[in-house]
């Protein structure tokens, strides 16, 4: 009995030494490494480049919208519609947007080559309407032709901006004088790139008046091709002084010398110059036309040597 006793007993303490152990290696924490750290980078003399700015828009026009130079054309811009173009002859595509708000037209004009750079014009006018032109359909490029006025038709200014043929820059010529539409709409505009364009022109011949020219861009610039300047706006006068002329014959030749006198009235219809004018064509009550010789004074014209103002209150005409 005695040895069973030792054997339980003994059994029992080996039960109880397992499980100690047992437990002490289930409470025991395993174990934990210091993480690793990542490997700092070696740094490399390689610079970093620039991110390449993204425009707002990448416009891709078919080919067919692309209005391109070595035709005879002109398109009226609309206020805030965008025209692509090849305004300069390179190849790429620009584009023309013309803006109107109130007393402010202007016309921003982006180059393909150089898309972050554009032109921005502005006039500070009361009014402006503008077109595409090929003032010369050899030379590649393409001009915006661009009008506005002051107080009135004989004060307004043109101006054409054009790729320079030498350089990146836009070129921007000035012409003294508003584009003469034939009606009221831009769309009335009357253009080829032989014969130019009209426009009026401010004179003080027989006061202040407004005359017609026809004007053409080439590379030289501005030409005037006119042989005779025709007024806008003819108003009869009543002659205050006996007035010389030499009348007219129905080819257009000089015929014989006359007077007319006074009490008549007399009509402009067409001068040679709108600044050093030397005669004016006016026509007479009755209807024939003749020939008033004129001298260019410092501020005015000169009739046979007595200012213009004498022979009659040409400031009715204004």
């Amino acid at each position: 009995f005695m040895k069973k006793a030792i054997t339980v007993i003994l059994a029992i303490f080996l039960i109880l030494s397992l499980a100690a152990c047992t437990n002490e290696t289930v409470n025991s924490p395993e174990p934990t490494g210091s993480p690793s750290e990542a490997p700092t980078p070696e740094p490399t003399d390689a610079p970093t480049e620039a991110p390449t700015p993204t425009p707002e828009s990448s416009p891709t026009p078919d080919d067919d919208r692309i209005l391109k130079g070595g035709r005879d054309f002109w398109v009226a811009l609309e206020n805030g519609v965008t025209y692509y173009c090849d305004i300069d002859g390179d190849g790429l595509v620009d584009s023309v947007l013309f803006t109107y708000s109130e007393y402010d037209p202007g016309v921003i004009i982006t180059r393909g080559a150089d898309p972050y750079n554009p032109y921005d014009y502005e006039c500070g006018a009361y009014w402006g309407c503008a077109w595409i032109i090929d003032s010369d359909p050899d030379d590649g490029r393409l001009e915006v032709l661009i009008t506005h006025d002051g107080e009135s038709s004989c004060d307004s200014e043109s101006d054409v901006l054009r790729a320079e043929s030498s350089s990146d820059e836009i070129e921007r010529i000035r012409i003294w004088g508003g584009v003469k539409l034939s009606g009221e709409d831009p769309a009335s505009f009357v253009f080829s790139s032989e014969e130019g364009f009209e426009i009026y022109v401010g004179t003080n011949v027989f006061g202040d008046n407004c005359l017609y020219a026809r004007v053409r861009v080439s590379e030289n610039g501005v030409e005037y091709l006119n042989e005779e300047y025709p007024f806008s706006n003819p108003h009869e006068y009543t002659l205050k002084l006996e007035l010389p002329v030499t009348l007219l014959n129905e080819d257009g030749t000089e015929g014989e010398s006359y007077t007319v006198p006074v009490g008549e009235t007399i009509s402009p219809v067409y001068t040679d110059d709108d600044y050093e004018a030397t005669f004016v064509v006016v026509r007479l009550g009755d209807g024939r036309l003749a020939k008033v010789t004129i001298e260019r004074a410092e501020y005015s014209y000169t009739i046979n040597g007595v200012d213009q103002f004498e022979y009659a209150d040409f400031s009715e005409g204004v």
